[in-house]
């Protein structure tokens, strides 16, 4: 059975229902970690005449996702997929560049196997070149990318409504 590869598709909408154009983003070789982020922010209080705090709770911000990807452009992984500028290039168009049709970069969906959709936008791209040819262009890069969960505004007042998270996306 053949892996089933990671995909990030844009989105022109904030209710991921209008797909850039163009086909998602298929990574050539799957993370081999992935890291997600939940935090719960407390405001610290101080009693009147007590000398302990305690801590109230003020606000659950939206989940992180974060991973690494190689992209490998030796023709050994993938033999059609050999310009890294153009591999670079398609994946910014999705994540990254400034949309000027919704005035920012594109919401992004990241998909993996059967559980896994990330409803999201792009928080950071970092990338490292690590093999170069002979006269100095890269042949294979890391990229460290996190995303920040993106929930609709409607879906934030459903949510606050039932006073449950929504964990479909995990």
């Amino acid at each position: 059975m053949a892996a089933i590869q990671m995909k990030i598709t844009g989105y022109t909408n904030k209710k991921f229902s209008k797909a850039y154009t163009g086909d998602p983003y298929k990574v050539m070789i799957n993370p081999d970690s992935i890291k997600w982020k939940r935090n719960i922010e407390y405001n610290q209080q101080q009693s009147p005449g007590s000398s302990s705090a305690s801590q109230k709770y003020k606000s659950t911000p939206s989940d992180e996702l974060s991973f690494d990807i190689v992209i490998d452009c030796t023709g050994v992984v993938d033999v059609k997929r050999v310009d890294m500028a153009k591999e670079i290039g398609d994946l910014e168009k999705i994540i990254f560049k400034y949309n000027g049709k919704i005035h920012r970069p594109n919401y992004v969906k990241i998909q993996w196997g059967k559980n896994m959709t990330f409803k999201s936008v792009l928080k950071s791209m970092d990338t490292s070149y690590t093999l170069f040819r002979p006269d100095g262009s890269p042949l294979r890069a890391k990229l460290s990318l996190s995303f920040g969960q993106y929930i609709a505004p409607s879906e934030v007042e459903k949510r606050d409504k039932t006073e449950s998270p929504d964990m479909s996306h995990m």
